[in-house]
């Protein structure tokens, strides 16, 4: 079964992620620069948002979250920190257990260290003593 995880809010923001470093207190993400912007309200202050899992069955909500924090690790992509909210527990349970298969919209699932395996031009910088 494939399954998307995903942040919607009430108005109708909807965003796709992928989890990276889950925790007992959250997650990581990492987005694409259009999509960051859709983290804040009008106000600038970030969004509360519901994580939902939806697949071949009917979206369920399986958690309440909020964006912690946004750092950016390239020219076009942020890491998001994810915390979740109130009972942790069930949403913590879910993705843990591998419930779902990580993806993205906008097909930018990958972070930085993945995106340079893959690139056969990437030489790492050796220092020398």
């Amino acid at each position: 079964m494939n399954t998307e995880l995903s942040l919607t809010d009430n108005a109708g923001v909807v965003i796709s992620v992928g989890v990276r470093d889950l925790t007992p207190m959250g997650f990581e993400c990492i987005l694409a620069g259009e999509a960051i912007d859709a983290l804040r309200d009008a106000s600038g202050r970030f969004r509360d948002f519901d994580l939902v899992v939806s697949g071949s069955g009917e979206p369920e909500c399986i958690g309440h979250c909020r964006v912690h924090s946004v750092r950016r690790i390239c020219a076009d992509k942020s890491a998001i920190c994810i915390r979740f909210e109130g009972a942790a527990g069930p949403a913590y349970q879910r993705l843990n257990d591998g419930c779902f298969v990580s993806g993205h919209a906008d097909g930018v699932a990958k972070g930085r260290s993945m995106a340079m395996a893959e690139d056969a031009s990437y030489q790492p910088m050796l220092r020398r003593a």
